[in-house]
């Protein structure tokens, strides 16, 4: 008792109320960084680097086996005593019907056939003799040269049961479209903190879990659970840095961020190599995630801009006190010194987020702030619309082409470290086109290339690989800096109030061009550069779309709806005049 509480300061109410309507500035001229808001940084940073690992984990934990029908035991050694010979592989492949010059995969000889045939039969070179004795295959071995164990070999995912590889895969998917609508939405309304901690603790229970299931169809839900949580990492985790992020720094927080996919792939890469079992790997990239949830929850602390748009500036002022490097004092005389060159406020005049009698933030006449007022507000609606698209796209072609990285010949872990490795001049890459044309620019150049890239892969003769890849590199470089550029874009232009729900819908059109481009890759069937002809028009009209939208380099956070309104009206600039300028 009588103890000062070091957590807290006392602060006026004329101060809260500049607090509200200063909140960049303040942010400007006090700094956001110290020894807690750098350890929430590079907490989240490594969480959100592990959820991508579990995005991206199929690539090793379904991976293809060779395999091959084995007979029971018991008609082995019967075969083996009866014409007295050592049951090895041979014997095995002899055991299984030749269909167009191939050992078939999926039938085998009935055990009567087998146990009838002539020991001359199994002592001969050649393969037993046709016979209309075969049924489907039971069991198989495994080709274990490169891994030792997938879900593949565990669950047995091979001839009829192929399809249900594809089912968790879609699952896993489905699972990140509802966690991009779901974790957005519930962010804007409970707060970025309490939704990182529970996307955190929900990817560690269904990752431990998903490697300790017997059960397919309960390791494709809790594979589901996985998507949803990672991506709600992704989700939360981003807008939050965001907000408590000065301008001149957000663009290069916002492509580290995203570089958290690069690094992740490159270290599962490296995971992978070491352990070729699936469910150690994916305890490697799980079990970490526990001392992760126990520091985050130690280092940190709710966004102080989300805290003033919930009319709770006095808790935000405190947290905001936390999270800058300056001490009191200082942000105390920064306080003053606004304050003497305003204008007296009203409590109840010209607040910078409105509310209403319930407390909710009041956009646009009478209506609340929700996720209705993005499709009934004019301007949003036209904004969001654009957005949706673009996510859908670059989504649509990131994915298309990543997984495709597992059709490139050699071997698997360099490719896939490879297909990591690439995207991190493309993140950081893009950050000098933002800094020196602006967002617009840089995700219309990007489009554009991208789409000729790929739809120029359509008119490569055969026998050019070089060109192909290359054209393929050009189009994953391209797909990876607009992924990048276009969360940064976003975050940008919707207001603080629905800032969450925007990011979280349009992630939730990214997730759906994800599942998208399964469908698309499967054109391939029919000739191999339909896909790449179909990605590349995709990202062409995406780049035509994202002209109508405005410029956001050197402004602020738009904290209502008006402050986006005016954003929008001032988009009368092309992006070649913006890129011959010096100043956006």
């Amino acid at each position: 008792m009588g103890k000062k509480n070091k957590t807290s300061a006392v602060f006026t109410e004329n101060e809260i109320l500049i607090f509200e309507n200063n909140f960049d500035e303040i942010l400007e001229k006090t700094g956001c960084f110290n020894a807690r808001s750098i350890a929430i940084f590079v907490t989240m940073y490594i969480v959100i680097m592990f959820g991508a690992m579990h995005i991206g984990g199929v690539v090793f934990l379904a991976a293809k086996m060779d395999h091959q029908c084995i007979v029971d035991s018991g008609t082995m050694d019967l075969v083996s005593e009866k014409c007295h010979i050592n049951w090895t592989e041979t014997e095995t492949m002899k055991s299984s019907p030749v269909v167009k010059n191939k050992t078939s995969k999926c039938t085998r000889f009935t055990n009567e056939y087998l146990l009838n045939m002539s020991c001359s039969s199994w002592s001969s070179s050649s393969p037993l003799p046709p016979s209309g004795h075969i049924e489907p295959c039971e069991a198989w071995s495994y080709d274990q040269s490169v891994f030792q164990s997938t879900i593949i070999s565990d669950f047995n995912l091979v001839c009829s049961n192929t399809w249900k590889t594809n089912v968790s895969q879609m699952l896993l998917m489905f699972g990140v479209l509802i966690g991009a609508l779901v974790v957005g939405i519930c962010s804007d309304r409970f707060g970025r903190r309490p939704l990182f901690i529970i996307c955190l603790l929900a990817l560690l229970v269904s990752a431990i879990l998903s490697s300790i299931v017997k059960d397919y169809w309960l390791f494709s839900v809790v594979r589901m659970v996985v998507g949803l949580a990672s991506i709600g990492l992704c989700v939360s985790g981003y807008v939050y840095a965001m907000e408590i992020m000065v301008e001149k720094y957000r663009v290069l927080f916002g492509q580290a961020i995203h570089a958290t996919f690069s690094f992740g792939f490159m270290f599962f890469a490296l995971f992978g190599y070491l352990e070729r079992r699936w469910v150690f790997l994916n305890y490697i990239i799980a079990v970490p995630l526990a001392l992760l949830l126990v520091i985050y929850l130690c280092v940190s602390a709710e966004s102080p801009r989300w805290l003033v748009s919930k009319k709770r500036s006095h808790e935000g002022l405190n947290v905001f006190r936390q999270l800058t490097k300056k001490d009191d004092h200082i942000l105390k005389n920064v306080l003053k010194v606004l304050e003497k060159n305003t204008t007296p406020i009203l409590k109840k005049s010209s607040p910078s987020v409105p509310y209403n009698d319930s407390g909710e933030v009041i956009v646009e006449g009478n209506e609340s702030g929700n996720t209705v007022t993005i499709f009934r507000n004019p301007v949003l609606r036209k904004i969001s619309f654009i957005f949706f698209y673009n996510w859908f796209a670059v989504t649509c072609i990131y994915y298309g082409l990543t997984l495709n990285t597992s059709s490139l010949a050699g071997d698997p872990f360099l490719n896939f470290f490879l297909s990591g490795l690439v995207e991190i001049p493309a993140n950081f890459g893009a950050v000098l086109l933002i800094k020196l044309w602006g967002r617009r620019p840089t995700v219309c150049l990007g489009n554009t290339v991208c789409g000729v890239a790929l739809v120029a892969m359509v008119l490569v003769p055969e026998g050019y690989q070089a060109v192909d890849t290359t054209l393929y590199l050009i189009g994953k470089f391209c797909a990876t800096a607009i992924f990048s550029t276009i969360y940064l874009y976003t975050v940008e232009l919707y207001p603080t109030p629905l800032r969450g729900n925007g990011v979280g819908i349009c992630s939730g059109f990214a997730r759906i061009g994800g599942l998208t481009s399964l469908l698309i890759l499967m054109l391939g069937q029919i000739n191999t550069t339909l896909p790449y002809l179909t990605f590349g028009t995709i990202a062409l009209v995406a780049g035509f779309l994202i002209v109508l939208l405005p410029e956001t380099k050197g402004t602020k956070l738009p904290e209502t709806v008006k402050d986006s309104e005016d954003l929008y009206t001032r988009r009368n600039r092309t992006v070649i005049q913006q890129c011959l300028c010096k100043n956006s």
